[in-house]
């Protein structure tokens, strides 16, 4: 083989290995932990039975998965390497006592908060830090406690101006996404009336 040659192939063959270093950079999340997986000691069995589950990929079909998901509030530690699986259509209730971190996971899994480590999966999408495209992509949202809507503003209005925030679309893009949430919701018999003048039902239908 001429000198040539053997320069091309090496070449070549420097480029396949950047380019798999790449993909490989662009498909490993941070925060993911690498390391072996261990039972956790004295840990409520139906908590490491489900660990066990998540950890060994019995989960990984789940609509919801977390692993190894964790916060910190400097030295306080609210949610301690939370591992669970929700299967489609399931309704799950997440249960605890003031502080124990409930509305912590719920905000990392909406992406109110960004996890100091691990990794959460909704309908099969890797969920990174709290960047708001991850989370459209799941199709994410949440419903809080307490109604936060504007009572002189009507449905459309509300979701109109939510969606331009969420999506970053005009609101000419968005306004048949506006029509069909309302029609899907029932709301389009109250689409154009103000939210205060309307049902408690009805106002937890369009929060």
């Amino acid at each position: 083989l001429s000198i040539c040659t053997i320069i091309l192939a090496a070449d070549a063959l420097l480029y396949v290995l950047i380019a798999l270093l790449i993909e490989r950079s662009r498909n490993s999340a941070p925060g993911i932990p690498k390391e072996k997986w261990f039972p956790k000691a004295n840990e409520d069995e139906d908590v490491a039975a489900e660990r066990s589950r998540v950890e060994t990929g019995r989960a990984n079909n789940d609509a919801i998965v977390t692993r190894r998901l964790r916060k910190e509030f400097g030295r306080v530690v609210a949610v301690t390497d939370l591992a669970l699986g929700i299967r489609e259509s399931e309704c799950f209730g997440l249960l605890g006592v003031n502080g124990s971190g409930k509305t912590t996971a719920l905000g990392m899994l909406t992406g109110a908060v960004s996890p100091t480590n691990g990794y959460s999966m909704i309908n099969k999408t890797l969920l990174v830090g709290s960047k708001p495209s991850f989370f459209r992509a799941a199709r994410v949202g949440r419903c809080l406690q307490t109604d936060s809507l504007i009572d002189y503003l009507t449905p459309r209005e509300h979701l109109t101006a939510l969606s331009m925030i969420r999506t970053g679309r005009s609101q000419h893009q968005i306004s048949h996404d506006v029509e069909a949430a309302m029609e899907t919701l029932g709301l389009k018999d109250f689409s154009d009336r103000q939210v205060g003048t309307l049902s408690g039902g009805t106002m937890r239908k369009l929060s």
